[in-house]
């Protein structure tokens, strides 16, 4: 959701602005972590979701990226380890870090060195370092363990980054497949069947054969309504993401999403290992489970996913285990919600969603190459077969035409 608020700094510094959380207790629990009172906090109306989005500074990559933030935690966590003080650790990363990543470390070390603790200071800069990241560095300060948490930090932003790498690298190929399927498809009946066409001379439409006058009624649809057809499919989808910008309209494609074949189950998976890292790490970390758990749902992209584990959530403030309010609220698989519930008899719910993490992390991977695997070959064939009818109903046309010429 997103929440407008009015809030005040400790030096009477007004701010207004908007802030993404899933309850009013989320967006005022960040607030405070931006070092920020408070004053008033409202749900944004639709309206004003959609002006937001539009009014939005465009910024194409952030100054520091999941992979910059990982290697730079790497490097972060062995300093202070060396015994390092934060802010001369900050000094050391500058130099070795992209002038945009720059910037940023040389503001956090200034706050540092004007009394600031080094979550305040990040969490002034939520684009760059995540909800997740500062709350685990507030709990590495307060435990006196900040370079052990800096490294487990780098590791999980790692294992994170792999996994998405290899969700885009096995997306890649079907999509470039399919843009240029598409491509050659639409060159074949905007161009080259008018030229056959051409060849039937003044014979009626009406005596050819059927496959022969969809071809043609296709191209004539491509060639006198193809701005109009893509005029249209512009502004379906603009709507589609401006929908997407609200939060009924997000809810309700992302409950399409999970009700698709195929499709609804991959996307689980993936939240599921999302979530559950997120959570491990933060439980790891020292955090409270009725702590952790707003932050991990933050993870979730899923709005219908993230409504349910908002559910198990309020049922865990009520006194419910962990596993009983996931599966009450159905926000997982049977097999993650009976290792959750091992996890809490045994005392080690960190380590068990950390394992079933790496489990669906793994699982999916498994999955989308799976699928990709069988969609490459059906998309050559099916494309290849359409080009081939398209082609043979064309020919066959004009041959037969040719036939009786000569007789």
């Amino acid at each position: 959701m997103r929440f407008r608020y009015v809030a005040v700094t400790l030096a009477n510094e007004r701010h207004i602005g908007w802030v993404e959380a899933p309850s009013p207790e989320a967006a005022a629990a960040e607030l405070r972590l931006k070092g920020l009172v408070t004053i008033r906090l409202e749900k944004a109306s639709a309206f004003a979701s959609i002006w937001t989005s539009l009014n939005r500074e465009v910024s194409f990559r952030p100054p520091l990226t999941a992979s910059d933030l990982a290697n730079l935690s790497q490097e972060w966590a062995g300093l202070v380890e060396a015994g390092i003080s934060v802010e001369e650790s900050l000094g050391f990363l500058q130099s070795s870090c992209k002038p945009s990543g720059r910037n940023v470390l040389a503001r956090v070390r200034e706050e540092v060195k004007e009394g600031s603790t080094l979550h305040e200071a990040l969490a002034h800069r939520p684009d760059c370092f995540p909800l997740t990241y500062v709350t685990l560095v507030q709990a590495g300060e307060t435990a006196g363990s900040l370079g052990s948490t800096l490294r487990r930090l780098a590791d999980d932003l790692a294992s994170q980054r792999s996994i998405l790498e290899d969700i885009r690298n096995a997306l890649l190929y079907p999509a470039f497949l399919l843009i240029t399927a598409v491509i050659g498809i639409s060159t074949l009946l905007v161009v080259v069947v008018p030229n056959l066409e051409n060849l039937f001379g003044t014979r009626s439409h009406e005596t050819l054969p059927t496959a022969t006058r969809l071809v043609i009624a296709t191209s004539h649809l491509l060639r006198e309504g193809g701005i109009a057809i893509l005029i249209s499919l512009s502004v379906l989808a603009f709507g589609l993401a401006m929908a997407a910008r609200t939060d009924s309209g997000r809810l309700a494609i992302h409950r399409g999403l999970l009700k698709t074949p195929v499709v609804g189950f991959l996307v689980l998976i993936i939240e599921t290992g999302r979530f559950t890292r997120s959570l491990g790490a933060l439980l790891k970390g020292g955090v409270t489970v009725s702590r952790a758990m707003p932050i991990a749902i933050r993870t979730v992209a899923n709005q219908a996913l993230r409504t349910r584990h908002e559910r198990a959530h309020a049922l865990i403030l009520t006194g419910s285990g962990v596993g009983d309010a996931l599966a009450e609220a159905d926000a997982m698989s049977a097999d993650a919600i009976g290792l959750i519930r091992m996890g809490e008899r045994t005392g080690q719910l960190d380590a068990s969603l950390e394992r079933i993490a790496v489990l669906y992390e793994g699982r999916a991977t498994r999955r989308l190459k799976a699928l990709t695997t069988v969609l490459t070959p059906v998309l050559t064939i099916g494309f290849g077969l359409l080009a081939g009818v398209i082609i043979y109903a064309m020919l066959s046309t004009i041959l037969s035409i040719n036939d009786l010429a000569s007789q």
